[in-house]
């Protein structure tokens, strides 16, 4: 167990298995490796007291260092009948509710750690974050909010994977006085219209042309961007379109309570080995708790949305569990696993959980969330980490091939 300021962290960077003999001569242990589904939660604090007798609460076991979910008698802190008896979940890594931001995302963009997302990109691996959890429990804050000065992931990453090229190249100097590296960054949402009544994927980088795009990830604006500051203009602009964003009085963003699903991806190339790279921070909306009221309700949006954005969800759940079945000896069949699940959410999600790349999946809970709905986000996590795919390095692209639009803030 490692600790961070006051929070306990339970057990940083699991260890990742052990290639099998059919990856080994595949990729001869060194452009291959083998990618878990890796598991983090967060507890979100306490936002109100009780007001009935009995109430649920999340905890971390101080021995077993394990979550605990139970609903008990509030004067007398025994648990209600057998059916709700304390359940216990083990996963990786736990954030407990004393943890801030910066604690996670140093967690995350840890370059020395080599099992950290940061790491795994820099690498040459594709590598995801996912946020998933309750409406209300800090998924967006976790990935994205600057408030007290915190830097959000978004820019730690973009300041760690600047850093990594600028210490390659005073390592490494590159004699034909070129760069080495293109960074690029796309953003784009998905949301359910009710003008239209589907999915609409949202290109937010696409300024000129800000119709609903059809097509996959791959039909999406690459923007090319120098430093970090071009990097923050490029999201802070896309947060302008975004419907799940909005300017607050003081000039900056707050989350609205989102039925769409935020997007991020970070493409890095290198050159020399004409390597090709992707980090993806994805915010998934937020699931419907059991006990919403109805002045939460009232915020998020119409039942049109919310059953669509519902059954979004609920197939992404269902991939969670039908893919952890995999042993990760095997490349897993992605149609198949697509062919029934017709949301542009599953269509996004599903190489993300199961192809190509490094997933870490960041579970939100609030401390007071009800029995039921934080047992059934548990049970999903404990599940996702079953999950293993193979991992290999994209090598051989041609740079032309990335369709870059050039960006910089510095010119006229």
């Amino acid at each position: 167990m490692k600790s961070g300021r006051k929070a306990a962290v339970v057990s940083m960077s699991p260890e990742i298995k052990h290639l099998s003999a059919r990856l080994q001569e595949l990729g001869g242990g060194i452009n291959t490796r083998a990618g878990e589904l890796a598991v983090y939660c967060r507890l979100a604090p306490l936002r109100r007291r009780p007001t009935a007798d009995y109430f649920s609460a999340v905890t971390i076991d101080p021995d077993s260092h394990e979550i605990i979910a139970k609903h008990q008698l509030l004067s007398s802190g025994e648990t209600k009948a057998q059916r709700y008896a304390p359940r216990s979940f083990r996963i990786d890594t736990v954030f407990d509710a004393s943890c801030e931001n910066l604690l996670i995302r140093d967690c995350l963009m840890d370059a020395s750690d080599k099992n950290s997302p940061i790491a795994w990109v820099w690498s040459g691996f594709n590598t995801a974050i996912v946020s998933f959890g309750e409406v209300d429990s800090g998924k967006s804050f976790t990935l994205f909010s600057p408030a007290k000065g915190i830097k959000s992931l978004y820019t730690r990453a973009i300041e760690s994977l600047f850093q990594l090229i600028s210490d390659s190249a005073k390592t490494s100097p590159n004699s034909t006085g070129l760069p080495t590296f293109a960074l690029s960054v796309s953003l784009w949402e998905l949301v359910h219209s009710q003008t239209d009544h589907c999915e609409v994927v949202t290109d937010l980088l696409r300024v000129s042309d800000a119709k609903p795009l059809p097509g996959a990830a791959g039909d999406l604006t690459a923007v090319q961007v120098n430093s970090v500051e071009e990097a923050e203009t490029l999201f802070a602009a896309a947060r302008e379109m975004s419907e799940n964003w909005r300017t607050n009085a003081e000039g900056g963003f707050e989350s609205l309570h989102n039925r769409g699903h935020f997007f991020v991806r970070l493409m890095l190339y290198e050159a020399g080995e004409k390597r090709l790279s992707s980090l993806h921070i994805v915010d998934l909306a937020g699931t419907l708790p059991s006990n919403l009221g109805a002045d939460m309700r009232a915020k998020l949006g119409s039942d049109e949305q919310l059953t669509a954005c519902r059954m979004g969800l609920n197939q992404f759940r269902s991939m969670v569990w039908e893919l952890s079945k995999s042993d990760g000896s095997a490349p897993v069949d992605l149609l198949a696993v697509t062919s029934t699940r017709k949301s542009k959410l599953a269509q996004f999600m599903a190489p993300v959980l199961a192809g190509n790349c490094r997933t870490y999946l960041l579970a939100c809970v609030r401390e007071d969330s009800t029995f039921a709905d934080a047992c059934k986000t548990l049970e999903l996590s404990v599940q996702a980490g079953k999950i293993c795919t193979p991992c290999m390095k994209t090598v051989g692209v041609e740079k032309a091939e990335l369709k870059l639009v050039h960006f910089s803030i510095l010119q006229a």
